[in-house]
């Protein structure tokens, strides 16, 4: 069940937040997230663990 779990926060966190920030960037519009102050706080610190889970 973990591993489930795990294999659905990389797809999303590691795969689709990167590549709306990508497409945001190519076509000069600024993407917009659902979620408040917390929750984007949330987010970052998950994609700055994932970067440093993945690179080492």
């Amino acid at each position: 069940m973990s591993n489930l779990c795990h294999g659905a926060l990389v797809s999303t966190v590691g795969l689709t937040v990167p590549a709306v920030l990508i497409v945001g960037l190519v076509s000069r519009q600024s993407p917009v997230f659902g979620v408040d102050g917390i929750g984007m706080l949330l987010l970052v610190a998950t994609l700055a663990l994932s970067i440093a889970t993945f690179s080492s």
